[in-house]
């Protein structure tokens, strides 16, 4: 009973927070949106971000290999063991639902968790 005390009162305190986060927020957008598109950037600043991407973008491109990766040990692995070990009759489920499935229900959590803090900080229009 304590812990659902706890739990509910934690959840009161992250409410508050979040709407005054949400208000602060919101009063942030309306007020600075109009000053951030009317400065000028200097051309020392576009010549100091040139600088930096452009470095970066020939490494990336120089690390490209425009061969496809082959990892026969886990293909061949999953290939004879998949049914087996997750009991699913097509190979794709077994490796979707046995082999990743934490890694699936995280990957649903973080996008519903984020959907959600999408619309709360939409909000209704007032």
């Amino acid at each position: 009973m304590n812990y659902w005390r706890m739990l509910l009162k934690w959840q009161i305190i992250l409410k508050k927070r979040c709407s005054t986060l949400r208000a602060n927020v919101m009063n942030d957008l309306r007020t600075s949106s109009h000053q951030m598109w009317r400065s000028k950037a200097t051309l020392s600043q576009h010549c100091s971000a040139i600088l930096i991407l452009l470095p970066l973008a020939v490494l990336l491109v120089m690390n490209i290999t425009f061969e496809p990766l082959v990892f026969s040990d886990a293909k061949d692995y999953f290939f004879r063991h998949g049914s087996e070990e997750t009991g699913a009759v097509n190979l794709v489920t077994s490796i979707y639902l046995g082999y990743r499935a934490f890694d699936t229900l995280g990957e649903t959590i973080v996008l519903m968790l984020s959907i959600t803090g999408v619309i709360f900080l939409m909000g209704k229009p007032s």
